[in-house]
Formats: structure tokens, C-alpha cells, sequence
């Protein structure tokens, strides 16, 4: 089944449609929601509630739905990880101002900017690589996969993972002007 079959059958009979998007996607968007929340304290039941949140905006929205302007894995788990990281801000703790004027005496605002330029350069050369390269970078460094966990989610041989995700380093490298 096509990305525009699914969509088509979440139009016709949502039910259906969501229990096959589960089915495709469901073990990407709670490893996306684990990766969040587990860091934050949170356990599994949290990310059931999120997954459940993230099912139900899309069902809400389900109508504006268009295949066109982009798949429905990257909208699920976009939505999936926007939820994880409300649910994260939700629960946060009000520190003082007074102990974030206690700041380190190694703090550096410059290097925290020139961090975060870095992190967005490095993002956009990500999103500049194609498929599958780009979904085993995500997999293998953003939500911490191993070369077998991608090998069977993107029905490839180990080696086959290993060397694209060489050649993909490689293309990141030139890219970022490290070769």
C-alpha cells in the first residue's frame, strides 16, 4: 500500500486507516516519543498517551490531509514529537531567577550560539541527502537505532545500512566542508 492509499483509506474508513498507519509507523513514532520523554524522566505510559494525543490531532485534522505536500510518516512522527516535547514543557519546573544568575564560570553565550548555527548546518545537510540515506542518518544518530534495527525497519541487509550510511557520512562531510 501506497502513501496515497493510506491517506485515501484514512479518508474512506479512519479506523482502518489508522490501524495500518500504527502498523507502519507506530514502532518509529514511540521510539521518536521515547527518545524525548525517557530523557525527561517519563516512562512508557507517557508515551502511550502521546502516541494516543498524536492519533487523535490527526484524526481531528484528517480532512486537511494532502499526500502532496509531504508523507505521512514525516507528519505523524513530526506530530508525535511535537506532543513529547509539550508534554515535557507541561511539566517543568520553575527554577528561580536567582539560580539562573548562578551561572557556571565557564559559560560561554558565544559558543551556545555558534553551537546551535552548527546544529542547524548540520540538519540542513541531513535534509539535503536522499532516501534512504537520509532516514538511516536519522535513525542511526537522532533516535539511536543500530545498523540492525534500520536493516529491518527499511527491509535492507545490515552491509547495505553500513554502506550507506558510510557514503552518506561521507556526503555530510563534503557538504559541511569537512573532507
Amino acid at each position: 500500500m501506497q502513501e496515497q492509499e493510506l491517506f485515501c483509506l484514512i479518508e474512506q474508513d479512519p479506523q482502518q486507516g489508522f490501524t495500518e498507519l500504527m502498523r507502519r509507523y507506530g514502532a518509529l513514532a514511540a521510539s521518536v516519543a521515547r527518545n524525548l520523554l525517557y530523557a525527561g524522566g517519563f516512562g512508557e505510559a507517557d508515551v502511550e498517551d502521546v502516541l494516543a494525543e498524536s492519533l487523535q490531532e490527526l484524526f481531528r485534522n484528517r480532512e486537511q490531509l494532502d499526500f502532496q505536500k509531504g508523507s505521512l510518516k514525516a507528519l505523524f512522527c513530526s506530530i508525535v514529537r511535537h506532543k513529547a516535547i509539550d508534554r515535557l514543557r507541561q511539566n517543568r519546573e520553575e527554577i528561580p531567577l536567582s539560580e539562573l544568575l548562578d551561572l557556571p564560570d565557564d559559560f560561554s553565550l558565544e559558543e551556545r550560539i555558534l553551537e546551535k548555527a552548527l546544529k542547524e548546518e548540520v540538519l540542513a545537510a541531513v535534509r539535503s541527502l536522499k532516501e534512504p540515506e537520509r532516514e538511516i542518518i536519522l535513525r542511526k544518530y537522532y533516535l539511536g537505532q543500530s545498523t540492525k534495527e534500520i536493516a529491518a525497519c527499511l527491509k535492507l541487509s545490515p552491509g547495505s545500512v553500513d554502506v550507506k550510511t558510510h557514503r552518506a557520512v561521507q556526503r555530510l562531510r563534503e557538504v559541511l566542508g569537512e573532507a
